[in-house]
């Protein structure tokens, strides 16, 4: 099977930091989705998101592997990187908001 493209791994970060925000710390997010610290930070730096780690965060996050790899899990709003709402958005490939930096209302 093919890797995840770019856009299904921005999502998969996403993902990642919107659940850090709701936990809180990246310690317990790390045993949460059965991975060591060092490889959430090497995913978070850019480091390719493998397959395998997408499962565990979708099944952490109760949502199917497809609607997390389209996006689907993150609420609208949400900054990819920090993860909260009504944050001022900086996106890497400046796509999705139409631009390099939005305000997200």
């Amino acid at each position: 099977m093919k890797g995840l493209s770019e856009r299904e791994q921005l999502n998969v970060r996403a993902a990642l930091h919107y659940l850090h925000a709701q936990i809180g710390s990246w310690i317990v997010l790390s045993r949460a989705v059965r991975s060591k610290r060092v490889t959430l930070r090497r995913i978070r730096a850019g480091q390719r998101v493998r397959l395998g780690i997408a499962r565990r965060i979708a099944s952490l996050a109760g949502v199917s592997l497809a609607d997390l790899l389209a996006g689907k899990f993150v609420p609208a709003g949400t900054c990819l990187h920090c993860g909260r709402a009504n944050a001022i958005v900086m996106t890497p490939l400046g796509e999705r908001f139409g631009g390099g930096v939005a305000v997200v209302p």
